[in-house]
């Protein structure tokens, strides 16, 4: 998973990419190993770019994240 000593480091790297690459395949997994480490932060950056994602993906991210 994602260190949590790094998540500093990786949150913008993390947010930039998420808010560009909106397939399922690859931030679906990001978020999951995000929440792990930190999940109220993981939770605000999906419910801010959430719309960006197909209605499925939404969904299914959503599911794993427990909303």
């Amino acid at each position: 998973g994602i260190n949590a000593e790094y998540m500093g480091d990786v949150y913008p790297v993390l947010e930039d990419f998420i808010t560009r690459q909106g397939r399922m395949k690859f931030v679906r997994p990001l978020y999951r190993l995000y929440a792990q480490q930190a999940n109220k932060e993981a939770l605000e950056l999906f419910a801010k770019h959430k719309e960006r994602y197909h209605i499925i993906a939404q969904r299914m991210i959503a599911k794993d994240l427990g909303v």
